[in-house]
């Protein structure tokens, strides 16, 4: 007998996570020995079984002989392996909140910085307005605000209409 424990899921076609095989002929199908068996113990399948409650020792055959071959270390490593797994699964989630917060922030730092931006504008645009208003040159507007002659050009439009 063979006891092959490993750290992924192998078998795809069953949620079970013990499976156990036997060597056959490939074409009239006899076994070749009723004593050679191969045991797989698929780790992730079973950390998800311990974590449904589903290794029961007082019901299930397995859960007897990991008992019994671990001395209980087989459980507490199961265990174990669960709680880091859940904590992993807990750092990763935190870890996605943490970086989700970051871009709000930043995209709420980005609306107030333009929203500032178009205050400055609209203050200098209505500096401007008085400017021309009173009479004085688009291209000294333009120079005394620091706004683009174009924009200084647009405003004086609007303030002769």
């Amino acid at each position: 007998m063979q006891v092959i424990a490993i750290n992924f899921d192998l078998f795809k076609q069953t949620k079970r996570s013990h499976t156990s095989h036997h060597l056959y002929e490939d074409q009239e199908q006899f076994q070749l020995t009723n004593v050679m068996e191969f045991h797989f113990l698929e780790m992730g399948k079973l950390i998800k079984h311990w974590k449904k409650d589903k290794l029961d020792p007082w019901n299930n055959t397995l859960a007897k002989w990991l008992l019994l071959l671990g001395n209980g270390k087989v459980y507490e490593v199961i265990y174990d392996a669960a709680q880091r797994e859940a904590e992993l699964r807990i750092q990763e989630a935190e870890h996605k909140a943490e970086e989700k917060a970051q871009q709000k922030i930043k995209e709420t730092e980005r609306k107030a910085e333009r929203k500032a931006e178009r205050k400055v504008e609209q203050r200098a645009e209505n500096i401007d307005r008085r400017l021309l208003e009173k009479g004085m040159e688009i291209k000294n507007v333009a120079e005394a605000t620091g706004l683009e002659e174009n924009k200084v050009r647009e405003i004086h439009r609007d303030v002769q209409n």
